[in-house]
């Protein structure tokens, strides 16, 4: 059975899980898009805990404010490997053609990429993202087959 989708907003996410873990404090602005950057964790008012399980998030979208940071701690409960990409819908498309053709030319598929993590089955991983200017994006898994099943969500970056 598919877990359940959470939609969440504003106090019933602030602070949820205070658990200390490690993060990347570099906070520059290498990887700026649109839509965002990466952000400092010690920077985050957020921290929210995604799960996935049976080709699905559990959570289905999410609002945001402009310039908010959000910590992203991503767990994969899933008996397959995952990834967590934020993005326009259309850059997430073209994220699901490179993985695709990276599978067909049996290259490895590891992310540089500061707006995406990959999450191997049974382990945990943390993204921070400080959002940029008004829009609606995705969160999803492009692993070929991994969208088209179901794995993705939206945000949406308020005023």
């Amino acid at each position: 059975a598919a877990a359940e989708k959470k939609h969440m907003d504003g106090e019933e996410m602030k602070h949820m899980g205070s658990e200390e873990m490690k993060h990347d404090e570099e906070g520059d602005d290498h990887g700026s898009f649109a839509f965002g950057a990466p952000g400092m964790a010690k920077m985050a008012s957020r921290t929210i805990k995604i799960s996935m399980k049976d080709m699905a998030y559990s959570l289905a979208e999410l609002k945001v404010k402009e310039g908010e940071t959000i910590r992203f701690i991503i767990t994969n409960n899933d008996e397959a490997d995952h990834e967590f990409t934020l993005g326009p819908k259309e850059m997430q498309a073209e994220h699901r053609m490179m993985m695709e053709k990276m599978m067909d030319e049996d290259m490895e598929m590891k992310h540089g990429d500061p707006n995406a993590v990959s999450i191997p089955e049974g382990q945990v991983k943390e993204l921070v993202w400080k959002f940029g200017e008004p829009a609606h994006i995705e969160f999803a898994c492009n692993i070929p087959g991994h969208y088209e099943a179901g794995m993705k969500g939206e945000i949406m970056i308020m005023h």
